[in-house]
């Protein structure tokens, strides 16, 4: 028997930008550490968005233009929420409500940016193979580990991306919203096991299209209640040469 679960994806993402991109004007930032991220979308990414973590500030090119000078594009960090626990991997959290994106047509198509900034626990004693991950993000650039990208689109709900923001525009990361969805099969939450122990399947919607891998989520919540996604399974014969055993499996518990 298995036990099923749809969950957005959570995984940072390290893949870079396509080749070439630039940004045509920056302003001076006061950290001397600029981080930072780029957002695709549509399906042909005709609409880019720069996002630039400087301190407690996050730079916006809410218009795509690629000019970080303009005026209202600085966002200042909100309150920091402490993590419940202190022994954990991270120390706190960085909100940044930075408002709606124009798209390539000049109209606002994406609402409600929300970037969270996860501040890594330099204390923290990783166990997990996930948890080493995180730790050697926060040895790598000092302070942040991974950052969480949200944005409603219209008509179409919420989704969410993570990505590790780099100090290198050659290796920028780059997260693609409202492209083509597809499902995927979270690898490292799924477990089919063999007689009558109870299994997990996994799965998660995303945006798929250019990029290397697949980085952004669909929320569910725009997904009617009654709408379930099917997991079809081949299992191998026990016996050489045998038929394969073949199920389909419906997708109902949602998390």
């Amino acid at each position: 028997m298995a036990c099923l679960a749809l969950c957005p994806l959570s995984s940072p993402a390290e893949g870079p930008a396509k080749p070439g991109r630039s940004i045509a004007k920056e302003p001076a930032y006061k950290s001397g550490k600029p981080q930072y991220c780029l957002l695709a979308f549509g399906p042909e990414e005709r609409t880019r968005v720069w996002l630039v973590i400087d301190g407690d500030g996050l730079y916006v090119d809410r218009n795509g233009n690629g000019d970080l000078t303009e005026k209202g594009e600085r966002v200042a960090c909100g309150k920091p929420i402490k993590a419940r626990d202190p022994k954990g991997p991270v120390s706190e959290t960085r909100p940044y409500d930075a408002g709606d994106i124009t798209d390539s047509e000049g109209r606002v198509r994406y609402k409600g940016l929300r970037v969270l900034q996860f501040i890594a626990n330099k204390d923290f004693v990783p166990q997990t193979a996930e948890e080493k991950a995180l730790k050697a993000l926060q040895q790598k650039n000092g302070y942040a580990a991974y950052a969480n990208v949200r944005v409603t689109l219209e008509g179409k709900g919420v989704q969410d991306g993570s990505a590790e923001f780099s100090s290198s525009l050659q290796k920028v990361p780059a997260l693609h919203f409202d492209g083509a969805l597809a499902m995927n099969l979270l690898i490292d939450r799924s477990a089919l096991m063999c007689g009558e122990r109870e299994g997990t399947l996994a799965a998660s919607i995303v945006v798929s299209g250019p990029r290397t891998d697949p980085r952004v989520s669909l929320n569910h919540d725009k997904i009617p209640a009654k709408c379930h996604p099917v997991a079809e399974i081949e299992f191998p014969s026990k016996e050489p040469g045998g038929k394969s055993v073949a199920v389909k499996v419906v997708l109902e518990h949602r998390c």
